[in-house]
């Protein structure tokens, strides 16, 4: 009965998380299209030049390039209620991409983030996440690195609903974890009280 309870806690827990994260989503941004970096968009500056139906262009909301150690240029623009708005953060929510440079609309380079540019005192960088400066203009650009497979879960949160949603994940993972290691001493016990090494094995 007491497993029945944690689980079910973990699942409601989970299923609130999600629910949060994804609502609206896909009315905050849309992907404009992407195209692997080459010598002839080594740069920004080049890659302003090219028009946008010559940028491959992406269906849905969630970007999957599949295995490469290349880089890419993605392309997105934010929805009209960001326009003006303060405190806007961009969550690239992979944690395996090494580098993220996120450029504006003029190609003026305004943060980069990712695994190889971790910063102990900045506690979003660790979830890749920017904050986007005064929203004068809702296109950027981004290029991106990955380590392996290159998906891009791109998501717009604003400043505060990012620390919310931290603090969702680190209920949702003490909970968990917390299950774990009380399974872990349950059958423990009950190893050495019985003797019975089915016990033991869970």
């Amino acid at each position: 009965m007491f497993r029945k309870y944690l689980t079910l806690i973990a699942v409601i827990a989970l299923f609130n998380c999600s629910c949060q994260s994804n609502s609206n989503k896909s009315e905050d941004f849309r992907f404009i299209g992407w195209t692997p970096e080459t010598d002839e968009n080594s740069n920004i500056s080049e890659l302003l030049e090219i028009e946008n139906s010559k940028l491959n262009s992406v269906d849905g909301e969630y970007l999957a390039l599949g295995y490469s150690d290349s880089s890419f240029w993605v392309k997105i623009t934010l929805s009209d209620i960001y326009l003006g708005e303060k405190n806007v953060n961009l969550a690239f929510n992979n944690p395996m991409l090494n580098d993220v440079l996120i450029f504006d609309n003029l190609g003026n380079l305004i943060v980069s983030t990712g695994r190889i540019h971790v910063n102990s005192e900045d506690y979003s960088s660790f979830f890749n996440t920017v904050l986007l400066p005064f929203n004068k203009d809702l296109t950027y650009y981004a290029k991106i690195k990955s380590f392996g497979n290159v998906n891009i879960p791109l998501e717009v949160v604003k400043y505060n609903e990012f620390y919310i949603s931290i603090n969702e994940r680190n209920l949702f993972f003490g909970i968990y974890f917390g299950i774990v290691f009380a399974m872990f001493f349950y059958n423990s016990f009950l190893y050495f009280s019985t003797k019975d090494y089915i016990y033991g094995l869970y």
